[in-house]
């Protein structure tokens, strides 16, 4: 026997009942994220959910618990800085021009050395590095022209020990002869070099104007994947115009297995939080960094000064260039 409703009430399918509570959630949830309402009460110590970081791992790693980071108003300077993205962040202003974070040399050695790759093919990379001093000034005067070199060995030292018997990459005998199979192990690579210049016409700029410094790009090819390679970088055969000797790791070949540990990181700036961000993924030691964008602010700088920030007159051209630092 069906048992009847009682008087005064209705009964309400399940099926109506769920929807009625979630649209209450949901209108809930849209109360509390409403413009200008905060979740915290005044002076709550809870952390704000904004600027969290997201580890994402595969393989082996990605067993291992991590945690997101909320932003934390400790941290930023104050909960203004959680909340509003133009509220700079303790930490997060650059660094002032001259200081040893973003200083370039100005004694015309390399700096600022990057690798870039691998091609499609899977064994060519670029090698791309600064040298020298940018000038700045209504007459500026062409550089003379200078070629690129990198000098690439699996073993380590050979590099230094080339370069100091002579940077050209190659030795001359008693007799004054080159004798191209001295450094052996030890390949030379060459590549090209140039300058920019940004040029000013309004007369109140004409002295701002502005000749980069010497900028070399060499491609290195027939790599081995997987493979360790020392290098250094110069300009000819002068051992002081080169770099000392670094090295990289190729990235495994296709058919490898994986997992490949990746760096992200964007809106890199020339700030104490971003050096922090850039140490703490070194220590990481991934296998390859992807930057995805937005590395120069050098438009919010003025021509005539890389420490007057607005950018009323074009860009700071000496900021953009320390962004190779």
């Amino acid at each position: 026997m069906q048992r009847a409703p009682r008087r005064g009430s209705a009964a309400m399918p399940r099926g109506m009942l769920l929807l009625a509570l979630l649209a209450l959630h949901l209108c809930a949830r849209a109360q509390a994220t409403a413009p200008g309402r905060s979740p915290l009460a005044t002076g709550s110590t809870a952390s704000f959910p904004r600027r969290s970081l997201t580890v994402v791992e595969r393989g082996e790693a990605a067993r291992r618990r991590h945690v997101t980071v909320p932003c934390n108003p400790r941290r930023t300077g104050s909960p203004e800085a959680c909340r509003n993205s133009s509220v700079h962040a303790a930490g997060s202003v650059d660094f002032p021009w001259g200081h040893a974070s973003i200083r370039v040399p100005s004694d015309g050695t390399p700096w600022g050395a990057h690798i870039s790759g691998p091609y499609p093919d899977g064994t060519t990379y670029l090698l791309s590095w600064m040298s020298g001093d940018a000038d700045v000034g209504s007459q500026l005067l062409a550089r003379p022209a200078r070629g690129a070199l990198v000098k690439t060995s699996t073993a380590p030292g050979a590099v230094s020990a080339s370069v100091a018997r002579n940077a050209c990459g190659t030795q001359r005998s008693g007799s004054g002869d080159v004798d191209e199979g001295v450094d052996v192990g030890v390949d030379t690579h060459a590549g090209s070099t140039l300058t920019y210049t940004r040029e000013y016409e309004a007369d109140d700029l004409k002295a701002f104007s502005y000749l980069s410094p010497y900028i070399s790009h060499v491609l290195l090819e027939g790599l081995l994947p997987g493979t360790r390679y020392y290098y250094a970088v110069g300009h000819g055969c002068d051992s002081a115009q080169w770099s000392q000797e670094r090295s990289f790791v190729t990235l495994p070949a296709s058919s490898a297995k994986y997992p490949l540990r990746i760096g992200l990181m964007g809106d890199v700036g020339q700030t104490e939080n971003s050096s922090q961000t850039r140490d703490a993924m070194i220590a990481s030691q991934p296998d390859v960094v992807i930057l995805v964008g937005d590395n120069s602010y050098a438009d919010n700088y003025d021509a005539r000064s890389p420490d007057v920030y607005g950018n009323k007159h074009g860009s700071n051209q000496r900021r953009w260039d320390s962004y190779a630092v």
